[in-house]
């Protein structure tokens, strides 16, 4: 079984995180192929545009493996923030529409993929959230992909408590634009990115790319600083430590 399953309608290509039975959580093989397929599909004239979103009905994404964490020691811990860098950097470098249909939990990492999507839609089985704390981790990108949508008393707030946003919170605070039925969440994503699509590329190319400049100076450098604030974190032991008693291991 791949990681990702891809499916062209008519241009619009939908993209499934592949991992049910972990709640399509991210691991090092799903991160490459996603980077590759973005990357792939914004040279591709025969891709309009992309819809995300996860298979099965429980998650869009649950973020990280930890599965793939709990080892990790401080050399491992930096190659992981560089691998993140560029699987995120393919989707922001996406010069044509890309939307997230939420078709479940989007936790952490998940959460990320979901921020970088230029529209969001909804279920009432959305929830997102940045729960890195929890499982003893620092939380440091998250919060900068929040930032310039919740801002700072919202983004401090998620990312110290970890809690859950349920449909309703995301639609309020704009982190989804419309919400619909979870069995027609494709549909209603594939219409969304349809109609962004018809807009002039060239004209949607550079407000996409004038947009992605405006953050771009603050996303450089939380990772520049993440690199150095895991490195420190996974040297004391600790989020291991967190993370193998989150999976029972101890």
């Amino acid at each position: 079984m791949t990681e990702i399953y891809e499916e062209n309608i008519d241009g619009i290509v939908v993209i499934k995180l592949n991992r049910p039975s972990k709640r399509n959580a991210l691991n090092y093989p799903m991160s490459e192929l996603l980077e590759k397929a973005f990357l792939r599909l914004n040279l591709d004239s025969k891709c309009k545009a992309i819809v995300l979103t996860g298979m099965g009905d429980i998650a869009f994404c649950a973020g990280m493996d930890l599965s793939t964490l709990k080892d990790f020691d401080k050399d491992s811990a930096v190659e992981w923030i560089k691998k993140l860098k560029t699987l995120y950097e393919s989707i922001r470098s996406f010069n044509k529409p890309c939307i997230g249909a939420i078709n479940g939990t989007a936790a952490g990492a998940g959460y990320h993929l979901a921020l970088l999507c230029d529209l969001r839609i909804g279920c009432k089985e959305s929830k997102m959230s940045q729960p890195e704390i929890n499982v003893g981790l620092p939380s440091l990108l998250g919060p900068q992909l929040m930032f310039p949508t919740l801002g700072l008393a919202k983004t401090t707030e998620l990312a110290y408590t970890g809690r859950s946003m349920l449909y309703k919170e995301l639609l309020e605070v704009g982190l989804i634009s419309e919400l619909t039925q979870q069995n027609n969440l494709i549909n209603q994503a594939i219409k969304m990115a349809n109609d962004l699509a018809k807009k002039e590329a060239i004209a949607f190319k550079y407000t996409k790319q004038r947009i992605r400049e405006i953050t771009q100076p603050d996303f450089d450098k939380v990772f520049e600083q993440a690199e150095k604030i895991q490195a420190e974190a996974f040297s004391t032991g600790k989020p291991q430590e967190t993370i193998k008693s989150k999976l029972n291991l101890e």
